[in-house]
């Protein structure tokens, strides 16, 4: 009986029809050949699927993801990026968050579900610009915005908690309903935004001894005064700001 000698190997590489690698396996061609797959991919779906290979070639793979990031839009800037970051560690995680503010303009749906599941991760938009952007309902506590651009941003009920907008630029910003709890605001630009019926619960007042208020419409905003008691303890109140509260307070300050 004769051998088969073009019969393949157990560990043979082998060209194959159009059936994927295994799950764990490498593609023929490595990076480049991933790359080829995912360009004659029919479908964003069959795309996605492909980006999962790139990472089995650590820094060749997780370069492609970050021109993937850059280069694309929507639901497949988001995948390469929830790649990368799932599978980095927190030091490389840093790095990564200078595509955020692209990936933020793009669907604030998704978002806010990143940020929901990484609300401890403290993000940097430190002198970022976002004016005339539509960010309405976005997630955008607990970050920082010191010097940040966002004139005419729409950020009505957006979520705005513990962030610190110091020195930011929020003229002619909409803030409707949003929650500003707990924000600084020192040196901030407010001059002709619109805050009505926003919540500035445990916002420092002395915050606004700088802050730039010309034209601004507090109609309905909902604040705290805090009240020492005379057991010492502190209390909080709250009430309703009007722009004439706060600049009788500015005036008196100077």
């Amino acid at each position: 009986m004769m051998n088969n000698n073009n019969k393949p190997k157990k560990y043979d590489a082998v060209l194959g029809g159009n059936n994927p690698p295994p799950l764990d396996g490498l593609v023929l061609g490595g990076i480049a050949g991933v790359k080829r797959r995912f360009d004659k991919a029919n479908s964003e779906e069959e795309k996605i699927s492909f980006l999962k290979e790139a990472l089995k070639y650590k820094e060749l793979g997780r370069d492609w993801l970050l021109e993937i990031i850059e280069q694309s839009y929507g639901d497949m800037a988001w995948e390469a990026f929830d790649l990368l970051w799932n599978n980095l560690e927190d030091k490389e995680k840093q790095e990564l968050t200078e595509y955020l503010p692209k990936l933020l303009q793009e669907d604030i749906l998704r978002w806010n579900h990143w940020r929901k599941d990484n609300h401890d991760f403290r993000i940097d938009f430190n002198q970022v610009n976002f004016s005339k952007l539509d960010l309405n309902g976005a997630d955008l506590s607990n970050i920082n915005f010191c010097g940040a651009n966002l004139s005419q941003a729409d950020l009505s009920e957006a979520n705005l908690n513990s962030s610190d907008l110091s020195n930011a630029n929020l003229s002619n910003a909409n803030l409707i309903k949003a929650d500003l709890s707990r924000v600084k605001l020192k040196k901030a630009n407010l001059s002709n935004a619109n805050l009505s019926n926003a919540n500035l619960k445990y916002v420092k007042i002395y915050d606004f001894y700088e802050v730039n208020i010309e034209g601004t419409n507090f109609k309905g905003v909902t604040a705290t005064r805090r009240r020492r008691r005379k057991s010492g303890s502190t209390k909080y109140q709250e009430i309703l700001w009007e722009k004439s509260f706060l600049e009788k307070f500015i005036q008196d300050k100077i």
